[in-house]
């Protein structure tokens, strides 16, 4: 056996057993390091136990130990995080009906890998930008990157051997969505270079094919990782509650109106998994021309109950975003008109003043002037 390093945080002075969230690291050739994480602890002050275990293939243990994941992505590298969790609940620490896996990247793929190889073993999961499609994933490598392309051969498989493409099917959670019974998150950025929007797509794809559950939060204007702090709130109060629906844990309702964000979060959070949703996703064609898009930003006053309202007026939800996006059009071309008066009426105090201190000083010159001709 190899001894596999891992944090437990614990919330503090929660009673045992308690539900847990593993929680893998991206990269994979990365890891978890002592000290403060702020997703870690965030999960904990929500009631969750949290294992960030430093699976085979991390980094910092040496090159033995960085090597022994060379091809073994949701395999041996899968197996770290089950004994992890076995472990926990062997001794009376976690509740093995209450066990749940969330990450990014990396993270997400073993999340998407640990629902799909391993159903029994958890009860939720939310994968966040996570290759569902390992061959996907290496033919969406950016020109830029190419020089990495041999040593992700190396360390996952060359997909341009019959070998290496069958270990990657293998490998790949879309080819084993069928067997997915746990309930689902996925979090996407429509702009993500690494781990392209067409690998979250089909794993979703599949999934609604089967009429299987799926929750799928799209952000049009993030990457790889959301960074603006408006979509990372939407994401963890979405993921918050999903987990607490499913594994018992604290969710905050809404946050408070104050933060200018509580509009953006309703709508977000809210469309998530109902009939609008739904309707759009309904089928493979409908998932190929619609993306539940979010346009909201920072102060748009639209609240959520504006969505349903048009809905339940018989607007269809197509014809509902679209008016919402109108609407936003509308505010923002009106914010924009208001700043350009702002701006204009501050030129022209400016410029008053300025001919003011002009003529100011030339009168107090000729004062002068004057003064000494006496």
């Amino acid at each position: 056996g190899m001894e596999i390093p891992a944090y437990l945080t614990i919330p503090k002075g929660a009673k045992r057993p308690l539900p847990l969230i593993v929680l893998p690291h991206g990269g994979p050739w990365a890891r978890d390091m002592w000290g403060y994480n702020g997703l870690a602890q965030f999960l904990a002050n929500r009631g969750y136990a949290v294992l960030q275990p430093n699976f085979r293939a991390s980094t910092g243990f040496g090159k033995k130990f960085l090597n022994a994941g060379n091809g073994k992505w949701g395999e041996t590298m899968q197996d770290d995080l089950t004994f992890g969790v076995k472990h926990l609940v062997a001794n009376g620490t976690v509740d093995p009906k209450r066990v749940g896996i969330m990450g990014g990247s990396y993270g997400g793929y073993a999340t998407l890998a640990g629902v799909a190889f391993t159903p029994d073993l958890y009860a939720a999961g939310v994968a966040i930008v996570a290759p569902s499609n390992l061959l996907t994933l290496l033919d969406s490598i950016p020109p830029y990157w190419e020089a990495g392309r041999k040593m992700f051969h190396t360390r996952m498989a060359d997909p341009g051997t019959p070998e290496g493409k069958a270990q990657l099917m293998r490998q790949s959670p879309l080819n084993a969505a069928g067997k997915i019974k746990s309930p689902l998150m996925v979090v996407q950025g429509a702009n993500d270079p690494r781990v392209n929007q067409a690998g979250s797509d089909q794993i979703v794809i599949a999934l609604r094919d089967r009429n299987f559950p799926v929750e799928y939060l799209v952000a049009p204007d993030e990457g790889h990782g959301f960074q603006r702090p408006v979509n990372n709130m939407a994401m963890f109060l979405a993921a918050e509650k999903f987990l607490a629906k499913h594994l018992g844990g604290r969710a905050q309702e809404r946050l408070p109106a104050a933060t200018g964000l509580s509009n953006f979060v309703r709508i977000t959070a809210g469309a998530i998994g109902t009939s609008i949703t739904t309707t759009l996703w309904e089928s493979r064609a409908a998932m190929h021309h619609h993306h539940l898009v979010e346009r909201l930003s920072l102060g748009d006053p639209v609240a959520g109950e504006t969505l349903a309202g048009m809905v339940a007026a018989g607007l269809s939800p197509e014809q509902a975003l679209a008016q919402i996006n109108r609407l936003i059009d509308q505010q923002a071309f009106t914010r924009a008109a208001d700043d350009i008066f702002l701006a204009s009426a501050l030129i022209f105090v400016l410029l008053i003043s300025s001919v003011w201190m002009v003529r100011r000083t030339g009168q107090t010159a000729a004062a002068v002037d004057v003064g000494g001709a006496h």
